[in-house]
């Protein structure tokens, strides 16, 4: 599905968990070819993940949403380490 999207050269690709159910290996690969199309062709990626280390390896800008509300907004450095994060915002 990620050839057969990125072979039409978008300029937006919305990644709705494109890692979920991946072993690690097969995870990283996903997440570095992604990201060499990012840096290459300039695709913008609305990604969409529950997993915080995805969203620090790929996101300049992070948007936290609770039950289709916008909860914050912000880079990656200022909000995920901190004590907020992407599972305490799905708690709230």
């Amino acid at each position: 599905m990620l050839a057969r999207s990125l072979s039409l050269n978008p300029q937006v690709l919305i990644a709705d968990e494109p890692t979920s159910l991946l072993d690690v290996s097969v995870q990283a690969q996903v997440l570095q070819i992604l990201k060499r199309q990012q840096e290459i062709d300039g695709l913008t990626i609305w990604l969409i993940s529950h997993d915080e280390d995805v969203v620090r390896a790929m996101c300049r800008r992070v948007a936290v949403l609770r039950n289709g509300r916008l909860v914050v907004e912000g880079v990656p450095e200022s909000l995920l380490p901190s004590s907020w994060s992407l599972k305490s915002a799905h708690q709230i």
